[in-house]
């Protein structure tokens, strides 16, 4: 009787289980992508923190992502552990700031410090000045609403670009931006918002969060960071 040859299949090799599941991470952050797209902008940004933070796990503070929708930055370090009352606020402001088209100079995040309000220059204040312009002033309105609601500190932090600052009123970006950042927290006082909670902090050119070596990202780096403490009164 002639005797059957048994094959042995061989196992897959760690090679390939490494590369499957790294392929299978990568389609997740794709589809991750696709979903954000169809959602509001606010909305969006907290989306892709949870999503990318699970499919890569934990990424470095810092780390940034880029969508051609306007432009945004997104850094990708752990919640907060209100993120529903986070969404909430983002969900308020979503709207407005789609009606009124400024998706471009406003970009809503969360990150270790809570969430994040960040204005640009360009719409906050005239160039190399500290007066806050008037047509920022519904949307300055609409965050102390907010504010006042949340219960939480804030913190208002004015940045700049490297671009060195000469004027006889402010001789540098020191000055310069704390002003900016000390001016924003008066109008929120004018608004009703306690003074108690608040506090603002110049940092000059020291935080930049894109390169000062082009026109692009200086003009990123010169902004209004408004921040909703995750320490709540």
């Amino acid at each position: 009787m002639a005797k059957v040859k048994i094959k042995k299949v061989p196992k897959p090799k760690d090679g390939f289980i490494v590369l499957f599941t790294a392929l299978s991470m990568i389609m997740l952050a794709f589809f991750i992508l696709l979903v954000a797209i169809s959602v509001p902008n606010a909305t969006k940004k907290v989306m892709l923190q949870r999503g990318l933070k699970g499919s890569f796990g934990n990424l470095q503070t810092g780390s940034a992502l880029q969508i051609t929708q306007g432009t945004f930055l997104l850094n990708l370090p752990a919640l907060t552990k209100d993120s529903q009352e986070m969404m909430f606020i983002l969900k308020q402001l979503d709207g407005y700031i789609t009606q009124n088209n400024l998706g471009d100079d406003i970009t809503l995040y969360e990150d270790d410090r809570g969430l994040v309000f960040m204005i640009k220059d360009t719409l906050m204040f005239p160039p190399g000045q500290v007066k806050i312009n008037k047509r920022v002033f519904p949307i300055l309105s609409k965050i102390a609403e907010i504010i006042k609601e949340s219960k939480r500190h804030v913190y208002v932090e004015g940045h700049t670009d490297n671009t060195e600052m000469h004027s006889a009123r402010y001789p540098s970006n020191w000055e310069l931006s704390a002003s900016r950042a000390v001016n924003t927290i008066l109008y929120f006082i004018k608004e009703g918002v306690k003074p108690e909670r608040m506090a603002a902090a110049g940092f000059a050119d020291t935080k930049p969060i894109f390169t000062n070596k082009t026109s692009i990202g200086r003009a990123t780096n010169r902004r209004i960071e408004i921040v909703l403490t995750s320490t709540k009164i």
